[in-house]
């Protein structure tokens, strides 16, 4: 584990997008005049995951687990059911499946990084038509046999986010272009949810705002390693 931390380098930007999200939480928690319990467990653990995982680190899959277990039950409250079983169902035991994997695809000179590849552009028309019908579908069901808040944002979010997780695991760069997507996403999404007055949706906006930002600096980064190893 020690070597594992030493060799995971953070820039100054990855220290901005740690240190901001913590002091923007907190800054919150003096106005509203009470601590987010949870969603500051979340906004914590989910940022040091991201940025963990821009740096093609591992060691994401570890705060990712805190990040997607406490999340689904905030979702889960929030009637955002679509969000809440995905992280439940799918996202908790892809942390298991995504460390082990990346432990197989690690780089040749450095065992805690993963090496980033490029898909092809069958894989990449093939995944976005499966996407598409998949989001329509999950729309209908969510809209008319749950009491979903908001539907089509939670089914994107939802669709979205199990291909992207799917990409992670095998270490595909593009993954990022749909993470930043479903950061879009879900800031108007916690932003609905904050005007309604909903518990931790500020935090939640705040979580996904620096979500965003990291989304660019992962697909910057991921994008010129896979290029590299392609040299």
């Amino acid at each position: 584990m020690a070597k594992l931390v030493s060799r995971t380098t953070l820039r100054p930007l990855d220290y901005i997008l740690i240190i901001g999200p913590i002091l923007t939480a907190g800054a919150y928690s003096v106005l509203s005049g009470e601590f987010d319990v949870l969603g500051f467990i979340v906004l914590v653990a989910g940022v040091m995951g991201v940025v963990l995982s821009a740096k093609r680190s591992i060691l994401n899959f570890l705060f990712g687990l805190v990040n997607v277990g406490v999340y689904a039950y905030i979702a889960y409250k929030s009637q955002y059911y679509g969000g809440a079983a995905l992280h439940a169902l799918y996202y908790v035991p892809m942390q298991f499946v995504g460390y082990f994997a990346w432990r197989r695809r690690h780089q040749s000179d450095d065992e805690s990084r993963v090496q980033s590849r490029s898909m092809t552009g069958r894989q990449i028309a093939f995944w976005s038509v499966v996407s598409v019908v998949a989001i329509a579908a999950l729309t209908f069901v969510l809209d008319r046999y749950t009491e979903d808040s908001q539907p089509l944002k939670d089914a994107a979010i939802t669709v979205i986010a199990v291909v992207a997780q799917y990409l992670m695991t095998c270490a595909f760069w593009e993954q990022w272009v749909l993470w930043l997507m479903i950061n879009l996403l879900s800031v108007a999404l916690w932003t609905v949810g904050t005007v309604k007055g909903e518990p931790h949706a500020a935090l939640m906006v705040v979580k996904y705002a620096f979500y965003t930002v990291n989304a660019v600096n992962g697909i910057v980064q991921w994008r010129r390693q896979s290029r590299l190893a392609a040299e």
